[in-house]
């Protein structure tokens, strides 16, 4: 699943990416600091009914890396590779998000 988290009161969503608990100081240049994806979630369970918004950033790692991840908020974490049909089965719109994401990779491979 890719890594989320909240926004608190009054936080702009870029400063919450930033703060995210991946242990990293993210760079946006991928897509640019504005949200390249946006998601709308109606939850079950114990908060049945409750909306989740999503907004999806896009910031640049490296496979060869390894990232920090905080075990209190993480139960672990893996590279995937951009091949929608080989992602694990998380989350339904990453596919999307990877289409939509494709869309500002290849103009980049062109230069």
């Amino acid at each position: 699943m890719p890594m989320g988290g909240h926004i608190e009161p009054h936080e702009h969503p870029v400063d919450a990416a930033r703060r995210e608990e991946l242990g990293i100081e993210p760079h946006f240049d991928v897509a640019g600091e504005q949200p390249l994806f946006l998601t709308r979630t109606v939850t079950v369970g114990q908060t049945a009914g409750h909306v989740d918004v999503s907004l999806w950033f896009a910031i640049r790692g490296h496979r060869d890396r390894a990232y920090p991840l905080d075990p209190s908020e993480f139960d672990g974490g893996r590279w995937w590779d951009l091949d929608p049909s080989g992602l694990p089965a998380t989350d339904p719109r990453l596919p999307r998000f990877i289409a939509k994401l494709d869309t500002v990779l290849k103009p980049q491979a062109r230069r």
